[in-house]
């Protein structure tokens, strides 16, 4: 009967294009005590060895391969896992939902005129929605691993923050006067009109 091993081993990952990416991990094999001319270690993966252990709900073994190296008396064997995130959590929700937010707000801010008597209102609704970009920032930044390059869905968030920062000061800055209120003079002559307009 075959004897089960468990191992955990630790991989470099690459971030560029989370939560998109796919990673490489090595687990090797070797023995301290002997050396290449004593032990050789080789092994073979199964199709039914991937099917059996697909992955977890985040990542999707794609293919398992063997390889076979040496160092000085040493030989090394080993396993390369190849993994694919699967993405579906964070466009869910992150991606989808500031995507909605900035779609949402620009229309808000922009659907009327921008009057000064209504800034204060189209003003509030970018920052709210700019608070809310928070909470998913927030949720980014427990999710991606701390890595000294920025990776895609962290750009996508702060492009979308910066959309939003841009059109609040649109609305400061070019805010239209309030429209002229009409004089008493007017508003009769408009009301002698209709009233032409209903005896006819």
């Amino acid at each position: 009967m075959p004897t089960v091993f468990y191992v955990e081993s630790s991989c470099v990952i690459t971030v560029n294009v989370f939560p998109f990416d796919t990673q490489t991990c090595n687990v090797p094999i070797m023995s301290f005590v002997y050396g290449g001319d004593d032990v050789v270690t080789t092994g073979v993966v199964g199709d039914k060895a991937i099917m059996v252990s697909p992955g977890n709900g985040e990542w999707e073994v794609t293919n398992v391969t063997t390889l076979d190296t040496g160092f000085d008396t040493m030989q090394v064997f080993y396993f390369e896992i190849h993994l694919k995130r699967v993405p579906n959590f964070y466009i869910y929700v992150i991606a989808l939902p500031c995507f909605l937010l900035t779609l949402l707000s620009i229309i808000g801010m922009f659907w009327s005129p921008n009057v000064r008597k209504e800034q204060l209102t189209k003003l509030s609704i970018g920052l709210t929605s700019m608070v809310s970009m928070t909470v998913l920032l927030d949720m980014l930044a427990t999710a991606i691993p701390k890595t000294a390059v920025f990776p895609l869905l962290g750009i996508y968030v702060v492009v979308c923050v910066g959309i939003i920062s841009a059109a609040c000061v649109v609305i400061v800055v070019f805010a239209l006067k309030n429209p002229k209120k009409k004089s008493d003079f007017e508003m009769r002559k408009d009301e002698e009109t209709r009233e032409m307009m209903t005896k006819r």
